[in-house]
Protein backbone atom coordinates (compact mmCIF):
# COMPACT_ATOMS: atom_id res chain seq x y z
CA UNK A 1 0.00 0.00 0.00
CA UNK A 2 1.78 3.18 -1.01
CA UNK A 3 1.38 6.24 0.20
CA UNK A 4 2.49 9.60 -1.28
CA UNK A 5 2.78 12.75 0.41
CA UNK A 6 2.09 16.00 -1.74
CA UNK A 7 3.81 19.39 -0.73
CA UNK A 8 2.53 22.77 -1.79
CA UNK A 9 5.67 24.65 -1.32
CA UNK A 10 9.13 22.98 -2.03
CA UNK A 11 10.28 24.83 0.92
CA UNK A 12 7.83 23.76 3.02
CA UNK A 13 8.16 21.04 5.96
CA UNK A 14 4.35 20.66 6.25
CA UNK A 15 2.69 18.24 4.14
CA UNK A 16 -0.55 19.76 1.97
CA UNK A 17 -2.63 16.27 1.52
CA UNK A 18 -1.24 12.16 1.46
CA UNK A 19 -2.56 9.80 -0.96
CA UNK A 20 -3.01 6.01 -0.05
CA UNK A 21 -3.17 3.73 -2.91
CA UNK A 22 -4.45 0.12 -1.75
CA UNK A 23 -5.31 -3.27 -4.28
CA UNK A 24 -8.47 -5.04 -2.08
CA UNK A 25 -8.61 -8.28 -3.08
CA UNK A 26 -11.88 -10.93 -1.84
CA UNK A 27 -12.12 -14.20 -3.99
CA UNK A 28 -11.48 -13.57 -7.39
CA UNK A 29 -12.62 -9.46 -6.64
CA UNK A 30 -9.81 -6.57 -7.31
CA UNK A 31 -10.05 -3.35 -6.61
CA UNK A 32 -7.49 -0.30 -6.89
CA UNK A 33 -8.70 2.37 -4.74
CA UNK A 34 -6.90 6.01 -3.97
CA UNK A 35 -7.72 8.08 -1.36
CA UNK A 36 -6.53 11.74 -1.38
CA UNK A 37 -6.44 13.16 2.18
CA UNK A 38 -5.72 16.68 3.11
CA UNK A 39 -3.56 17.57 5.93
CA UNK A 40 -6.43 19.97 7.37
CA UNK A 41 -9.68 20.07 9.34
CA UNK A 42 -12.50 18.98 6.46
CA UNK A 43 -16.15 19.22 6.59
CA UNK A 44 -18.27 16.48 7.07
CA UNK A 45 -19.47 16.32 3.42
CA UNK A 46 -15.51 16.15 2.38
CA UNK A 47 -15.28 12.82 5.16
CA UNK A 48 -18.47 11.64 4.05
CA UNK A 49 -17.12 11.91 0.30
CA UNK A 50 -14.03 10.10 1.53
CA UNK A 51 -15.77 7.50 3.52
CA UNK A 52 -18.15 6.53 0.33
CA UNK A 53 -15.14 6.81 -2.30
CA UNK A 54 -13.56 3.94 0.50
CA UNK A 55 -16.71 1.47 0.87
CA UNK A 56 -17.54 2.06 -2.85
CA UNK A 57 -14.29 0.58 -3.82
CA UNK A 58 -14.63 -1.95 -1.01
CA UNK A 59 -18.01 -3.45 -2.20
CA UNK A 60 -16.80 -3.57 -5.85
CA UNK A 61 -13.80 -5.74 -4.35
CA UNK A 62 -16.45 -7.75 -2.78
CA UNK A 63 -16.15 -6.56 0.62
CA UNK A 64 -20.14 -7.01 1.53
CA UNK A 65 -19.61 -5.53 5.00
CA UNK A 66 -18.51 -1.97 3.94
Amino acid sequence: MPVAVGYGDPKSVVPRDMTVAMTVKKGTGKKDIKLTIPNQDITPQKEAALKKQLNTGLKAAGCPTA
